[in-house]
């Protein structure tokens, strides 16, 4: 409970309710940018290799099972991004599953991304860190959201990881910063 009291005290300070109210600003401007960018793809289905948007079916044959040796095959439309249409395989043993959309990565990419925000922010604030470090969040999420794009498996896994290990990593750059003041 001391703990919880002391980061609230930390976050309500002038200084670094500016910084939050700043990040937060930004955090939303990058969850609005995916968004707007995303937005004309929501309803089709994230390309089979890689997650991402913008992508276009390609007639595939699927193989559904196999009998004493014979293969069972139907026709079936699998999206594909630009990246993976020229290579995509002619015969497919597995389909991603039919309700897996944009959209809803997106909002896995948003919610995750808002965790990870506010462990960082909390762990931030235990540690009694500069909140001004904290800025470069956005731009950190803004450049992986454009590189690997928002709903790409990459970005959600490493999400997802750095929901654990974010706080491990502030908590160690604290340490060694502590540590050399002390010496």
């Amino acid at each position: 409970m001391e703990m919880l009291l002391k980061a609230i005290k930390m976050i309500f300070k002038k200084k670094n309710l500016d910084v939050l109210i700043f990040l937060i600003a930004c955090h939303l401007g990058v969850l609005f940018g995916a968004w707007w960018f995303t937005r004309p793809h929501f309803n089709a289905q994230p390309c089979r290799n890689c997650g991402r948007a913008n992508t276009r079916p390609k007639e595939t044959l699927y193989q559904y099972k196999v009998e004493h040796g014979v293969p069972y095959m139907k026709e079936k439309k699998v999206y594909y991004c630009d990246r993976h249409y020229k290579d995509a395989p002619r015969i497919v043993k597995e389909l991603s599953h039919e309700s897996d959309t944009i959209k809803k990565r997106l909002l896995f990419s948003s919610v995750l991304s808002t965790v990870l925000l506010f462990l960082v922010v909390f762990s931030a604030a235990v540690l009694e860190i500069n909140f001004n470090y904290l800025l470069i969040f956005p731009a950190f999420l803004g450049s992986v959201f454009w590189i690997f794009g928002p709903s790409s498996d990459i970005t959600t896994s490493g999400l997802f990881v750095l929901i654990f290990l974010a706080p491990f990593g502030i908590y160690w750059l604290w340490l060694k910063n502590a540590t050399r003041r002390i010496y």
